[in-house]
């Protein structure tokens, strides 16, 4: 018996439109169980049977991970955003014709000092490589900077 190939187009499409579908209901099951076990055994089935994503609670849909990962981020955040700060306050001041390069220099040895606070702290390995990344970059410009003004760079 020869096999034509439109039947084998035929069984191929069946197969994948069946693939398709498994993943979604498969899901779908996953999520009632999850919100049957979160809201009760006797609100159970009528949550599953009316749930939607805007009713969840955002813990059941990011995941205790992200979350906890979130709350760690504030103080860290709060720190980068300090440190942008006074990388602004730097580019100011050398701009500004009045400032000499005592106060300028000050300015990177705060940055630094900030730079080196971050990466010592106990979080710093914990934060996603993206923030990591900018922290040591800052710290790279810096030293940069540093050595331009050690070098007479910027010298009137």
């Amino acid at each position: 018996m020869k096999i034509n190939s439109e039947y084998q187009n035929q069984i191929n499409q069946s197969q994948e439109s069946t693939q398709k579908k498994k993943p979604a209901e498969e899901f779908s099951r996953m999520l009632d169980q999850e919100l049957s076990r979160s809201t009760g055994a006797g609100q159970g089935e009528k949550a599953s049977n009316t749930a939607r994503a805007d009713m969840l609670h955002p813990a059941q849909l990011l995941g205790n991970s992200i979350l906890t990962q979130q709350k760690q981020e504030p103080s860290f955040m709060n720190q980068m955003d300090d440190l942008l700060s006074k990388w602004e306050n730097y580019a100011a001041e050398m701009n500004s014709p009045e400032s000499s390069l005592k106060e300028i220099y000050g300015h990177l040895e705060h940055i630094l000092e900030g730079v080196r606070e971050m990466k010592d702290s106990k979080s710093f390995e914990d934060q996603r490589p993206e923030l990591r990344s900018l922290v040591e970059e800052l710290e790279v410009l810096a030293t940069a900077e540093v050595v331009k003004i050690n070098r007479g760079d910027y010298l009137a």
